[in-house]
């Protein structure tokens, strides 16, 4: 019993440093992954239609274990504002090759790329069903993160005092 107390107690504590990162580094926007979980899930609401004229794209690899993982990421400014936006993703596969390609095609030979604004925030995301899941996944963990931060310090709190009270 003793094992599965110190491995909760180890969770706990992982799940506490993760939600105070997560919040000290979204410090003054910590509204932003419930914006986008709000837009992402109504998306004729909240998702509009914008052009990102691209400015950069930066496509990194990196092998561990065997397999190569791939970021891209994407800078440009929004068509008829003044907004600089950057767009990063992550995947395992080589299936965004052929969509790297068609951004520098279509930063070459059109106006930019289409993408979603949300109207909510001005985030932005690429028109691509793997993408919006992606971010959407991303949100959701934040928001347990930011959520589960004082229900885990409690607990903490409450274990501690349980453990000293236990020992006398």
């Amino acid at each position: 019993m003793n094992k599965i107390k110190q491995f909760f107690y180890i969770l706990l504590i992982i799940n506490i440093l993760i939600s105070l990162l997560i919040i000290f580094s979204n410090l003054f926007n910590l509204k932003e992954p419930f914006q986008n979980i709000k837009a992402i899930n109504h998306q004729n609401k909240y998702l509009i239609n914008d052009v990102l004229v691209l400015d950069t794209i930066i496509t990194t690899s990196k092998v561990k274990d065997g397999s190569t993982s791939y970021s891209t990421t994407i800078r440009g400014q929004l068509l008829n504002r003044d907004i600089s936006k950057e767009i990063n993703f992550l995947y395992q596969d080589n299936s965004y090759n052929n969509l790297i390609f068609d951004l520098k095609y279509k930063n070459r030979n059109q106006q930019g790329l289409k993408v979603y604004r949300n109207i909510l925030n001005d985030n932005i995301f690429l028109k691509d069903y793997k993408f919006l899941k992606y971010r959407k996944t991303d949100a959701l963990l934040k928001i347990y993160f930011i959520c589960s931060l004082i229900p885990s310090l409690f607990l903490m709190i409450l274990l501690i005092k349980n453990k000293r009270n236990s020992a006398h």
